[in-house]
């Protein structure tokens, strides 16, 4: 008995594991694909040895009725289920069979059909237990529901194909399992044409790996808010416990479709996003269950905006984007010159950036434990610092492509100031890197951050080759680690050298030591500039070894910041995928 994709799956005494299972003369390949655009799963088996006449497959899906978070309420079990023929599912023979599995709650119901074999009700309960939420500290058990069985016979070269399928409109929307060969065909079909995209780059395995990862993230959005409610495109942070957030659906979108290709979906994305600036912030998050508003509350997301259009201009030469956004970059650079929420604003003493409220946490080191910002970072962050700058040099190029003369002089005059502030304030000669805050609530912090490699990457000339050779030294000896860069360098107080146990303990830490995957792009494209591109492919190339040895694309939020370095947080994060293949494509130019 093995679990394939939460289909709990005997043959007889036959062991099936994923992709391949074999036991004596009896070998049976599974296949899946999931078609774009339709929250369905095609699942075919087929047999491709030549031994016993027939073996019998006893397919038995184990149903949770609850959201993505385990232990955030129980898995309920069916309320109904309706078994009969699916006629339309195999033409040729008659012979296929559907369930439809509904709840009483606010779970949509389930479909499943087959084109062959029969279906049955079997109703009963399993109690699961998860070691590994055990050791996270989150709810351990829960209990599964097998509300149907499939069962059908296979000869060699016989196959069963079962699609199982959210029916939250016409059952049309999903597909047959007659028609599971096209589906398969598509998938294989739609792998070779983004690989193709993706160009040279993806003649390398483990890019190619990426290139397919990336496309798990990219989704659409629909949002009253929007122009266009149905066309809205977005990024999932992360598989499986994210939604889609503004900071990191824009960190990225160069990667994930930029370095791909794809130029039409990031334009997409651009406009969706650009369509929810609202006094100059783009939303944080969006609540998991639909409908609500947004949070706004994130100082560096609409700067990431005006930094991606800008990545989208270079990628394609195609200024028309910038000018049909560029209200919304105006209103972002309007926010921040004249000050908008939760402390966000220009200070008018040195033109850089400050924001900062008690109780809220605005950058990406956001973790928060029982009303309690882990890292507040109050003040004037330092990659704040280089975005702000970024996006009014980008701003004022925009300007003075729509002959806005004077507002072009204005955004070119604030971004020299800032400039000039960030180079005579940021650097801190007694520790030879640049300090991480300055003017917070109790002053400069110059702890050993990797922020500051952000600004190294947005705006390189902001510091001299000896700066930053000083800074790369002590971020390479002291925050680099095979698979990320620390949050925090080992020597600071407050270094956290763990990231296990309950979520509290495992937050407290979460940006206080432990080595994150997507800082591994701006360390990289310092190395490179500052270094040379050689060293910067073999910094990319001890990455992807510690990271995905195996070339599956699964690249994990988090490593831990000590040996052996283990993956930690979420297994698929997007911003750490697009970050490695945005580095991979430039690397390969």
């Amino acid at each position: 008995m093995a679990c394939i994709d939460g289909v709990e799956t005997c043959i007889d005494e036959l062991e099936l594991a994923l992709g391949t299972a074999t036991r004596g003369t009896v070998t049976i390949v599974l296949e899946a694909a999931m078609p774009r655009d339709v929250n369905a799963t095609v699942l075919r088996w087929t047999r491709i040895d030549r031994g016993p006449a027939t073996v019998i497959l006893r397919l038995a899906p184990r149903l949770a009725g609850r959201d993505h978070h385990p232990g955030v309420g129980p898995s309920l079990a069916p309320s109904s289920v309706s078994i009969g023929d699916d006629r339309a599912a195999d033409q040729r023979h008659g012979e296929g069979a559907l369930a439809l599995v509904e709840w009483t709650v606010d779970v949509p119901p389930l479909r499943i059909a087959t084109d062959r074999g029969r279906i049955s009700e079997t109703p009963r309960a399993i109690a699961v237990h998860y070691p590994v939420e055990a050791a996270r500290g989150t709810a351990p058990d829960e209990t599964l529901h097998v509300a149907v069985t499939i069962e059908a016979g296979l000869a060699p070269g016989e196959s069963i194909a079962v699609v199982l399928g959210t029916q939250t409109g016409s059952p049309a929307a999903l597909p047959s399992p007659a028609g599971a060969a096209a589906v398969l065909d598509d998938a294989a079909r739609r792998r070779g044409a983004l690989l193709d995209l993706a160009g040279s780059a993806a003649d390398d395995a483990r890019v190619a790996a990426l290139v397919l990862a990336a496309d798990r993230f990219l989704v659409r959005r629909r949002d009253p808010r929007l122009a266009d409610p149905d066309e809205g495109v977005t990024v999932i942070a992360g598989y499986p416990w994210f939604g889609d957030w503004g900071r990191d659906t824009m960190i990225s979108l160069p990667g994930l479709t930029l370095a791909t290709g794809r130029h039409p979906e990031a334009a997409r994305i651009l406009r969706t996003w650009a369509g929810l600036v609202r006094d100059g912030l783009l939303p944080n998050l969006f609540p998991d269950a639909g409908g609500g508003e947004p949070a706004y509350q994130a100082i560096d997301a609409p700067l990431w905006f005006v930094h991606a259009l800008g990545a989208y201009q270079e990628a394609t030469g195609d200024a028309s984007l910038a000018r049909e956004l560029r209200p919304a970059v105006e209103e972002i650079v309007r926010g921040f010159r004249d000050g908008t929420r939760f402390g966000i604003g220009m200070d008018p003493a040195d033109g850089l950036v400050r924001g900062g409220e008690p109780g809220l946490q605005l950058t990406w080191m956001d973790a928060k434990v029982d009303g309690v910002v882990i890292t507040p970072r109050h003040g004037k962050p330092v990659e704040i610092g280089g975005l702000w700058i970024r996006a009014l040099r980008l701003a004022a190029g925009w300007a003075l492509g729509d002959l806005d003369a004077i507002v072009a002089a204005g955004h070119e005059s604030l971004a020299r100031r800032a400039a000039a502030s960030f180079r005579r304030r940021y650097f801190d000669p007694d520790r030879g890197w640049l300090r991480d805050v300055i003017d917070g609530p109790d002053g400069d912090d110059a702890s050993l951050r990797p922020n500051q490699l952000l600004a190294l990457r947005l705006v390189p000339d902001l510091v001299d080759q000896g700066r930053a050779a000083a800074i790369l030294d002590a971020v390479g000896r002291h925050l680099v680690v095979p698979g990320g860069v620390r949050t925090l360098a080992p020597f600071e107080p407050g270094y956290r050298d763990r990231f296990e146990g309950p979520p509290a303990f495992r937050d407290s830490a979460y940006h206080q030591g432990p080595a994150w995957t997507w800082l591994l792009g701006p360390w990289i494209d310092a190395v490179a500039r500052f270094r040379g591109p050689s060293a910067a492919r073999g910094e990319l190339a001890r990455a992807l070894a510690a990271l995905d040895p195996g070339g599956t694309g699964a690249i994990p939020e988090l490593v831990e910041p000590e040996p052996p370095h283990a993956g930690r947080g979420c297994p698929w994060q997007a911003w750490g995928v697009a970050e490695l293949l945005r580095c991979a494509v430039d690397l390969a130019r």
